[in-house]
């Protein structure tokens, strides 16, 4: 809410001095037609659903009723409005509808009322502490001699 107030603060601002003549003859909503009304109206009616899909859903429901939303859009321009189907549009809509399907069709994780968190088997084995054979180089390795016994004429080489 906190976001939407310093919006309108900015606005208001930027309004007053942009467009002060224009205020004052016309008044704040001078030139709105019913087109314009329209398009407030839904805009409006779009934030309050996708505030309402946050609340109860998560991102990607919300994600996957935009897309919807579109291929909707394009489904009745084509019915409606004689636009061309073209391909892309049928892919996407197969792939989204495809999409929507699969994400739907896992049911949700069961929830485990314990207190605390169980470790896992392979949590256990790897928090086993290093036993002393582990820290030794394996026997097929050379070790390396150390620099004060290197002979200073392989240093030539």
């Amino acid at each position: 809410m906190l976001l939407y107030t310093w919006g309108v603060l900015f606005n208001a601002i930027g309004l007053l001095v942009k467009d002060s003549e224009h205020l004052a003859a016309k008044g704040l909503f001078g030139g709105y037609t019913a087109a314009v009304w329209l398009l407030v109206t839904n805009n409006a009616l779009n934030g309050l659903a996708i505030s309402a899909i946050l609340k109860f859903a998560n991102n990607i429901v919300r994600v996957f009723a935009h897309t919807m939303a579109m291929m909707l859009t394009m489904i009745l321009e084509v019915l409606f409005v004689s636009a061309p189907l073209s391909p892309q549009l049928c892919v996407s809509i197969t792939v989204v509808s495809c999409s929507t399907f699969l994400y739907n069709s896992k049911p949700p994780p069961k929830k485990v009322a314990t207190s605390a968190m169980q470790p896992l088997e392979e949590d256990k084995e790897l928090a086993q502490p290093i036993k002393d054979e582990a820290a030794k180089p394996p026997p097929d390795v050379e070790e390396l001699p150390s620099p004060k016994d290197a002979d200073p004429t392989d240093a030539k080489r």
